[in-house]
């Protein structure tokens, strides 16, 4: 017998946008059981930041740059340096500030990746800062010292002012001053000349996050499901077990379509994967609860025991529109 706590990242919509992203939304091992009156306000933090703190019991950044270094054969001995991830991505500028552009339609080729951090590389070295890319999009940032930060992940930065992004501890100060470097040798770098002439973009900056020097202790009752790639490597990497009494679901994929704003491809990512990748889990459960949220986990809500998951996902479908009623109702507790 296992309990499941699943984390839906991207599963709240403002409440301004009301009824209509959940409008003939169908999830039948839901309807019914999901109620607003017994949901929890959670603390304000980042998914990643929520996601440390449910495998390990501990506040910090998520090792997901030390893990994917690791992977790609990039550390070495040397247990004193720090890895984060250092995404480009892209500031759109406001009348006082600026703040994270859109992430779901920003590519970067990795001919371009190569080609910035090779300027990136030059320029920091005087600091002993060595940039890697992973991907075009997904680049790594090795620094030789241990830092004490935390961070947030670029979700919980779409659309926010810069000077509003939480980042704390001792060296944060030190990871915005190269954060303004590198804005400072992208703006004018010659890959975003010709992007402003293919009507594209810029990579006017990098994203730091997911800081980590050693990989924590994973609790040893609790296990890790995900659709993630980066928590799935991280999984590995801290040797968690596949079946464990406590069952830590993570399964972000409806941000992209949250963050476009596609209503119509949300319904249908979120029905999937409810009949799909969830469903095994929810009939194996006699404890389930849901972490909802849009850029950031908001609302707790504790559902019912195994016989009444299981009546539910083999039973008819009754009302389609009392679920984006509670959605609704959730949404608004943010």
């Amino acid at each position: 017998m296992t309990s499941i706590a699943i984390a839906l990242p991207g599963s709240l919509w403002p409440p301004q946008a009301g009824v209509e992203p959940y409008d003939g939304l169908r999830i039948p091992a839901l309807t019914g059981i999901l109620s607003a009156a017994n949901a929890q306000v959670l603390d304000v933090r980042s998914w990643s930041s929520w996601l440390m703190q449910a495998l390990t019991g501990a506040e910090s950044d998520i090792p997901f740059a030390l893990c994917a270094a690791q992977a790609s054969g990039l550390t070495d001995a040397n247990t004193n340096e720090t890895w984060l991830r250092a995404d480009p991505v892209h500031y759109v500028a406001g009348r006082e500030d600026v703040a994270l552009g859109s992430l779901h339609d920003f590519s970067v080729s990795e001919g371009e990746a190569r080609a910035c951090l090779a300027s990136l590389n030059t320029h920091f070295a005087q600091d002993g800062l060595r940039w890697h890319a992973v991907s075009g999009k997904h680049w790594l940032l090795r620094v030789p010292d241990k830092l004490n930060v935390q961070t947030v992940d670029p979700w919980a930065g779409v659309n926010m002012p810069a000077r509003f992004v939480p980042m704390r501890g001792e060296h944060a100060r030190l990871l915005r001053k190269w954060t303004t470097e590198a804005q400072m040798l992208l703006y004018n770098h010659p890959i975003n000349e010709a992007r402003h002439a293919r009507g594209e973009r810029a990579i006017n900056s990098v994203w730091m996050w997911a800081a980590g020097s050693d990989l924590p202790a994973a609790l040893d009752n609790v296990a890790l499901v995900s659709s993630c790639k980066q928590a799935n490597l991280m999984r590995k990497s801290l040797k968690m077990p596949e079946i464990a009494p406590q069952v830590l679901g993570y399964f972000p994929n409806l941000m992209a379509a949250f963050l476009e704003g596609d209503g119509e491809r949300w319904r249908s990512e979120i029905e999937a994967l409810f009949a799909g990748e969830l469903a095994a889990h929810l009939k194996n459960a006699h404890k389930v609860e849901l972490i909802l949220g849009g850029q950031c986990p908001q609302v707790r809500v504790p559902l019912t025991t195994q016989t009444g998951l299981r009546g539910r996902l083999n039973g008819l479908f009754s009302n389609s529109a009392a679920i984006g009623k509670t959605f609704s109702d959730l949404a608004a507790l943010q």
